[in-house]
């Protein structure tokens, strides 16, 4: 995770500075040459249009960057660079300016080093200077197969005119971001795997294999995986392609393995992205080639069971599985109940649906238990959707009786994922309100998480025993004397 760190850091305060000129993103791999040495490779993109461009001599636009990349080891300087990086020439600035981007290679030994990589915009008025400070380890073993980092591409070619962007023969352009939105159909990489001949015996057959998993689960995702056989080597390259039209929106891990002609694993390497797919695409929408007859749902063949089963996994549903199995449980076809239900497990966890839903009823059970109101089960409450959606909250307030207030609840979230779409939020806050005094019938009236319900006058509603006919642009109300209501939401126990 160190160089998603990396990536973030450098895309709050280069990519996304509020009030900042320049916008860009920043990554490195590490590689190797066997018997020479390993090698530090930065990729540089910029936005084009977040630079300043200066009038030139042939009456074209072009902008200018001052980049310092150094390796810091105790008192040493490694190869220290600076240097003018300029974008391609325009006509005119009000055209739209093309990113560029720049990549740069650092012959150093094994170790551990502190890079720091700096840019700023001659040309701008503010001189401002972004930079990047990162703990580096170098650790490439003679003895044991190993893989250089994972390069995520943009796009690759054969290459008919070497340059620094060029290995094993291929023109490799470089993929700085870890996010792969709509436009990005195909997810390319290129990866080394060392010393495979040196372990199994040149010449000796083997391996690679390569696959997508789910980032938080790490199950395998079906359908996004393949394979190459090589003969072993000193250096053996891995230059490959998926494509990724179809993955749903989540956080994902791209997983390489080399393995001998005996299928024992011998090295393994993984790196983080994320898709943001905003196209629906529902694979459960097609249950005709689903098998349920010898499933763990196939002894279930009440209607109203499954209808159960059904609605209660509407929390962790995404948007388009909560349409398709509304249909479903109206039809009340228990065959088509299984199969939808078997169907949003085995896609949940291909390995061990049975288990993941196990682990997931308990919690049912939990909420069942803790929320119901009246009729109402746990799971349908806006409490116990909150809880199955995102998990135990890391602090929950309850306060039954204060002076003035209805009975409410204050639940935060230090990180929550959600299962429907993969979006991680962080420190998020959720208010719940019982205005009916007795029973347990809590309702969500405020959150600042995403896809939620925001109220700013979410305090009027827990005060409106006292608080009456307040103006629509009266947001908190006074005479709070007497509760710690705002105590309560600024500092949650």
């Amino acid at each position: 995770m160190k160089k998603l760190l990396v990536f973030a850091f450098f895309a709050l305060y280069l990519g996304a500075v509020r009030g900042g000129d320049i916008k860009g993103y920043f990554n490195y791999n590490l590689f190797n040459i066997p018997g020479a040495s390993p090698f530090l490779e930065t990729y540089l993109t910029i936005n084009g249009s977040s630079v300043i461009y200066k009038k030139l001599e042939n009456g074209k636009f072009q902008g200018s960057l001052e980049v310092s990349i150094a390796l810091f080891r105790k008192d040493s300087v490694f190869a220290p660079k600076k240097y003018l990086l300029f974008s391609p020439e325009v006509s005119d600035t009000s055209d739209k300016r093309p990113s560029f981007i720049d990549q740069q290679r650092i012959s150093v030994p094994n170790g551990i080093y502190a890079l720091e990589m700096s840019v700023s915009d001659p040309n701008s008025a503010s001189k401002k200077k972004f930079t990047v400070n990162e703990r580096i380890e170098i650790k490439f073993p003679e003895s044991e197969i190993v893989f250089s980092d994972v390069q995520l591409l943009e796009k690759f070619s054969k290459s008919t005119n070497p340059t620094v962007i060029t290995k094993s023969g291929y023109d490799l352009i470089p993929y700085s971001v870890s996010t792969y939105t709509d436009a990005m159909t195909r997810l390319a990489f290129y990866a080394e795997a060392y010393n495979v001949g040196k372990i199994l015996g040149n010449g000796e057959r083997f391996a690679f294999f390569y696959f997508i998993e789910n980032f938080e689960t790490k199950q395998k995702v079906e359908g996004y995986a393949g394979f190459d056989k090589q003969t072993a080597a000193n250096v053996n390259v891995l230059l490959a392609q998926m494509e990724i039209q179809k993955l749903r929106s989540g956080n994902y891990n791209l997983v390489l393995e080399v393995k001998d002609q005996f299928n024992k694993l011998l090295s393994q390497k993984r790196v983080f992205f994320q898709r943001k797919n905003s196209v629906t695409i529902n694979p459960l929408a097609d249950l005709s080639t689903v098998n349920a007859d010898s499933s763990f749902i196939k002894t279930v063949t009440n209607a109203d069971t499954l209808a159960d089963f059904i609605r209660c996994i509407w929390p962790v549903s995404s948007v388009s599985d909560r349409e398709y199995a509304a249909n479903v449980v109206k039809n009340k076809d228990v065959k088509q109940m299984q199969k939808y239900f078997y169907a949003f497990w085995k896609n949940h966890n291909d390995v061990d649906p049975e288990g993941e839903w196990k682990k997931y009823y308990k919690q049912v059970l939990i909420v069942n238990t803790i929320f119901a109101a009246g009729k109402i089960k746990g799971y349908a409450t806006d409490r116990g959707r909150v809880y199955l959606q995102f998990g135990t909250p890391n602090s929950r307030n309850e306060v039954l009786s204060e002076n003035n207030t209805y009975p409410y609840e204050i639940w935060q979230y230090y990180t929550l994922t959600d299962p429907g779409t993969g979006q991680i939020q962080r420190n998020k806050m959720f208010i719940f309100c019982n205005n009916e005094i007795a029973g347990n019938k809590y309702k969500l009236i405020h959150s600042d998480a995403r896809g939620e319900m925001f109220d700013a006058r979410w305090r009027l509603k827990i005060m409106k025993r006292t608080v009456q006919g307040a103006d629509l642009d009266f947001e908190k109300p006074g005479g709070t004397y007497g509760n710690a209501l705002d105590d309560n939401f600024s500092m949650p126990k």
